[in-house]
């Protein structure tokens, strides 16, 4: 049985900086919506140890039959393998949402697709090569 809230989990592992997760919170809270669920609570995990995942494992378990909202399944990994988290999740009676598309885990269209500590791509030219510089045959 699915409760009429959710709550969400982002590891900023998967997360560049405040900017990103702050998208990724609205992300979370758009697919709530499109669930018909309303997200109670987003439960962020920093590096280290993945004491809000426990919190939030505990919260789901004790409640009844909240949703879980996350980017992607790989967000749970610091738990364990990701799929084997959902369907056991599933079983007992949690929806396990995913609020990015799979072309939008590869390629985002917003601006939080790139961190600003990225660097630009370098652009090499395809120019032919002078004739001096032919390596010996």
């Amino acid at each position: 049985m699915v409760g009429t809230g959710a709550l969400g989990f982002i590891s900023m592992q998967f997360v560049g900086d405040d900017g990103e997760r702050l998208v990724m919170c609205r992300r979370l809270n758009a697919c709530a919506d499109e669930h018909a669920v309303r997200l109670l609570k987003v439960y962020v995990e920093q590096s280290g140890q993945p004491a809000a995942a426990y919190e939030l494992l505990g919260e789901l378990v004790e409640s009844d039959g909240l949703a879980l909202v996350g980017p992607t399944l790989h967000h749970l990994a610091l738990l364990g393998n990701p799929l084997e988290i959902r369907d056991q999740l599933q079983r007992a009676g949690h929806d396990v949402l995913i609020a990015l598309k799979p072309a939008e885990r590869t390629c985002r269209g917003d601006d939080s697709s790139f961190s600003s500590k990225s660097p630009a791509p370098r652009v090499r030219s395809a120019a032919p090569p002078e004739a001096g510089d032919q390596p010996p045959h």
